[in-house]
């Protein structure tokens, strides 16, 4: 997954009104820039000032995403049991 992507899923989408190079965790370390949000999520790699902002505009990341790896949030969120669905279930879902 992408790491805007990432950050829009948690934040549970976009504020369209602003950019990420306007946020106050945006930080620039060694010519780099660095979401601090997606960095507490357990998220590396540069970040790009032009992206549209997500939701978590100049507020900061809830406890239940911090420290955790992207892949770990995933796997907790997406739980496969193994058993396959019956085509009546999924009908009334």
């Amino acid at each position: 997954m992408k790491r805007i992507s990432e950050m829009y899923r948690i934040s549970g989408g976009t504020d369209y009104t602003h950019l990420c190079n306007e946020c106050r965790n945006l930080r620039i370390e060694k010519k780099k820039f660095i979401c601090r949000l997606h960095q507490q999520a357990g998220g590396s790699g540069d970040w790009k000032p032009q992206f549209i902002a997500c939701r978590l505009f100049n507020l900061t990341l809830p406890d239940k995403y911090k420290n955790k790896s992207c892949r770990e949030q995933a796997g907790s969120e997406n739980e496969i049991t193994g058993e396959q669905m019956e085509l009546k279930e999924f009908m009334e879902m």
